[in-house]
């Protein structure tokens, strides 16, 4: 199977997210709510440890600074998959422009 791409996780989840607002926020969810619903949706599916990487990430990009609970979720959730793995090593696996856009976001949110 073919990895999934850092622009790819985002896409979806997003994708998700609106749906969730337009499936449930109009029916009294609350934004964390649909939230947490859209990366539940995403429940393992993926298998390698950059595409959970990339998935934490971007969910805790969506729960901002808005939703402490779940941005410490995932914050604990990135902290974990990166000491199991040697970032460098994967990026290097990954297209120049797509792991140069990756480390950017890592070190913008202070995650490394």
């Amino acid at each position: 199977m073919e990895r999934a791409s850092y622009s790819v996780i985002k896409e979806l989840l997003l994708s998700y997210y609106w749906r969730g607002c337009r499936d449930y926020g109009f029916a009294g969810w609350l934004p964390e709510q649909v939230c947490a619903w859209a990366y539940g949706e995403f429940e393992g599916s993926y298998d390698l440890p950059i595409e959970n990487l990339m998935l934490e990430v971007a969910s805790f990009v969506l729960a901002g600074g808005w939703y402490s609970g779940q941005a410490g979720y995932h914050k604990e959730e990135i902290a974990r998959i990166l000491s199991a793995m040697n970032l460098n090593d994967q990026l290097k696996e990954l297209p120049q422009e797509e792991a140069e856009e990756f480390a950017s976001d890592l070190r913008v949110l202070n995650l490394i």
